[in-house]
């Protein structure tokens, strides 16, 4: 897959072909391979995840 849309940070590397997202984190190594609904899925809980912390932040 080395033509892989990209994005890189210190952190992890997303790469997207298709279908098909791949998510590496760097610093273990390791690969996830994500069909499309999958990554929204992902997606959709971490902003969930976000959206708590500020929340909390907000609070106090």
């Amino acid at each position: 897959m080395s033509d892989l849309i990209k994005f890189d940070n210190p952190n992890y590397t997303i790469g997207a072909k298709g279908h098909c997202v791949a998510i590496r984190t760097n610093q273990l190594g390791k690969v996830m391979h994500l069909t499309a609904n999958e990554t929204l899925k992902l997606i959709a809980e971490l902003e969930s995840a976000l959206d708590e912390l500020a929340e909390v932040k907000k609070n106090g």
